[in-house]
């Protein structure tokens, strides 16, 4: 598949992150880089929406350095582009995320074993391996826990195919990279190899050699990929950050909607648990959306495990949380080192801003605008299925707790009005 190239996207100057801070980072990559006896990478930072970020470091080769543009395998974030192909398909209305069962867009299609390994190295065509899977038994109910499995991904991008009447290749090439303007993405090994900027694996022979640090460079593996949607692109960081300033805005890349909204809204909403500890204390239990791992860091969603929605209590009324824009992330930024982070607070008729004070929890005070001091801290728990379900206001000795009324798919665009007039956007999937 030719594309017609395009230049790179401009890395913006930063105005919050100061040179010697990126300078720093450059260092600190570059020590870890060594430590771990990687051979070569790259790192894209997306900030407010723009790139401020992107260097390669050590070498794509046994010669040539890595940059920014060297091409590599992306493995499973090929899934996210899965998932949103068939997020175009629903927004043409010709597919949907439920109600219809997979089987009706492809026949082939019956059971949910887990078969990685069974597909690996195969050279039968996708649809002959789907065909088999109905003599394998389910390893669990439909919903009923999370297991990570590249062929269920690989029988939506097929199905996807069917409904669009193409390739899978082909449907994610036209509808998914190509709006996106990723001009150097693309599919298989094969076409990766024929590239000139493109990366090599490296990897340790035994225990022994990862214990001296001795890498050996490895061929790129160019037997197709019977999985192909669930890991068969390549691309380099500054498409990939681009990719990620499209999901950030639920589809949109510098001011225009290159892909479907409400799908994007859908692909980042947390369906099932995949953790219920921590990964470390920094973080909120994980959960999983559409091909797309969701949880907190530091009070801040990784994807889009909101606190935005309504929080009403029986008598002391409601809370609404919305997610600032990023304007006004930029006339908020106050703190020394350009990390100031706020949500956007009502309280019944009291208006103003959440400040970040420790993971989940918020704190808020109206001392600048109101000669009636009031502080609160508030607190965003979970519940069973990994979505926030109660804010608990901290004002008195004991908490008033307020229970959520809107669903996790209320996002950053929110509040109450918006998600009443997307209100029919379903909240359970059939497909991934």
């Amino acid at each position: 598949m030719q594309f017609r190239r395009r230049p790179s996207t401009p890395i913006a100057p930063s105005t919050s992150i100061p040179t010697s801070v990126l300078q720093t980072w450059t260092e600190d990559i570059e020590r870890a880089r060594i430590s771990v006896e990687v051979q070569g990478m790259a790192v894209a930072v997306v900030h407010r929406g723009k790139i401020i970020y992107a260097k390669g470091f050590g070498k794509r080769n046994d010669v040539d350095p890595f940059t920014p543009e060297t091409l590599m395998p992306i493995a499973s974030i090929t899934k996210s582009f899965t998932a949103a192909a068939v997020g175009e398909l629903v927004g043409d209305n010709k597919a949907k995320w439920e109600g219809v069962p997979v089987s009706e867009y492809l026949p082939e299609f019956q059971g949910l074993p887990v078969l990685d390994l069974h597909w690996y190295h195969r050279l039968e065509p996708r649809i002959e391996l789907i065909k088999q899977m109905r003599h394998v038994d389910a390893e669990a109910p439909l919903r009923s826990e999370y297991i990570y499995n590249n062929v269920m991904v690989s029988v939506a991008g097929e199905a996807a195919a069917r409904i669009a009447g193409t390739t899978y290749e082909q449907l994610v090439l036209d509808r998914v990279v190509r709006p996106v303007g990723m001009a150097e993405t693309g599919f298989s090994n094969v076409t990766l190899q024929t590239r000139p900027n493109h990366a090599l694996p490296y990897m340790c022979k035994s225990f022994r050699d990862a214990q001296m640090g001795c890498n050996h460079r490895f061929p790129l593996d160019t037997l197709p990929k019977s999985d192909a949607p669930a890991g068969d692109l390549h691309s380099n960081v500054i498409e990939l950050a681009n990719w990620a300033r499209v999901m950030m805005h639920d589809g949109e890349l510098d001011g225009k909607q290159v892909l479907n909204k409400e799908s994007i809204q859908t692909i980042k909403t947390a369906y099932t648990i995949t953790s219920r500890a921590p990964r470390g204390p920094e973080f909120s239990i994980g959960a999983y959306g559409l091909c797309w791992g969701i949880e907190h860091y530091k009070g801040r969603p990784t994807v889009q495990h909101k606190f935005a929605g309504e929080y009403t209590h029986p008598v002391a009324g409601r809370i609404i949380i919305e997610t600032p824009k990023e304007e006004d992330d930029d006339e908020d930024e106050d703190a020394e080192d350009g990390t100031a982070c706020h949500l956007k607070f009502s309280f019944n008729a009291t208006q103003g801003k959440l400040r970040h004070y420790h993971y989940d929890t918020f704190v808020f005070s109206n001392a600048a605008r109101d000669a009636v001091r009031l502080e609160m801290i508030v607190t965003f728990l979970p519940g069973d299925d990994g979505s926030v379900q109660q804010c608990r206001l901290f004002y008195d000795p004991d908490p008033i707790i307020f229970t959520r009324t809107t669903p996790s798919a209320v996002n950053s665009l929110g509040g109450a009005k918006k998600y009443l007039r997307r209100k029919k956007l379903l909240s359970r999937v059939d497909w991934l």
